[in-house]
């Protein structure tokens, strides 16, 4: 018989903390779920780690080479046998009660495909990190920041299939998670369930890959650049609103608008371009900036 879920960990040199993970997975309150470890090539002892456990809910599967984090996870999703795959990163931990409750509410939200959770931070900053509830809210914010945090998503395995939506296997940078839930939330409703039930390691250097840009395809440098136009305009809305409260600007007799002077507007709009290219990684700072002419006309 098919497994529920499948608890989806791809791996790559985490050997000091995917021990760790398998042992939340196995410990919880939900037993109806196969863990899938897709080893993306890793060069450390954590393949060596995970064979150690004993526990035949484990599978494991060998990429020949390293295919990268989007690869890795195509992989897995491909490999997966449960109705719904539970991410969960090698070098995260999973409480007890996280499967269970994700599982309980996907069952009664049936026009739902995505259920993330809040998160407990550990490492260089700990706190509990809140996502909007409601797939409005997450829709709301989705070009400003990630709509649920993807390390704790359960996804509903026939919405992924049914959609065609695939991880961006030649994508090598971080973001892989947010190019992925932006294609599939075109075809399903998100949530977040307001429990801190995913640990979340948080340290500078998580990424297996330093975050380049430098191999973008047509479709995703208009993804990032429309992000930054909206980043632009977000703050600059700010600073000028800003200046309105500061200077005690009134609304203009004519047609009620409150206008910032010519020359100090000119400046707040390039401290907003100034905001947005510190975003980003130095390598993409050149496209940028050509396309802060067109932004500059535009505002």
């Amino acid at each position: 018989m098919l497994p529920r879920v499948t608890v989806l960990t791809t791996l790559f040199n985490k050997g000091a903390f995917v021990e760790e993970a398998v042992r939340s997975v196995l410990a919880s309150t939900f037993e109806d779920f196969e863990l899938l470890i897709v080893n993306d090539a890793s060069t450390d002892d954590g393949p060596e780690r995970v064979s150690r456990f004993r526990d035949p809910r484990i599978r494991w599967v060998d990429n020949p080479h390293n295919l990268g984090r989007a690869g890795a996870a195509e992989r897995g999703m491909q490999e997966a046998m449960g109705a719904y795959v539970a991410v969960l990163d090698a070098d995260d931990l999973m409480h007890p009660e996280r499967i269970a409750k994700q599982v309980a509410f996907l069952d009664a939200n049936p026009e739902v495909g995505i259920c993330g959770t809040y998160a407990r931070t550990a490492g260089d900053r700990s706190h509990v990190a809140a996502w909007p509830v409601t797939d409005e809210e997450a829709r709301g914010v989705m070009l400003f920041q990630d709509p649920l945090l993807y390390g704790t998503a359960m996804l509903r395995r026939s919405v992924v299939l049914a959609s065609g939506i695939h991880y961006p296997v030649h994508w090598k940078e971080p973001g892989m998670d947010l190019l992925f839930l932006h294609r599939l939330a075109q075809h399903t409703r998100m949530a977040t369930l307001p429990e801190a039930l995913t640990t979340y390691r948080f340290f500078p250097a998580r990424c297996d890959t330093p975050w380049a840009m430098s191999a973008l395809d047509a479709t995703q440098e208009e993804l990032f650049l429309g992000i930054a136009y909206a980043l632009f305009m977000n703050r600059l809305h700010v600073l000028r609103l800003t200046e309105v409260v500061r200077h005690g600007i009134r609304p203009n007799a004519d047609d009620g608008n409150m206008e910032v002077p010519d020359p100090l507007d000119a400046e707040l709009k390039q401290q907003a371009v100034e905001y947005v290219i510190k975003c980003f990684p130095a390598t993409f700072g050149k496209r940028l900036r050509a396309a802060a002419d067109t932004w500059l006309s535009l505002s």
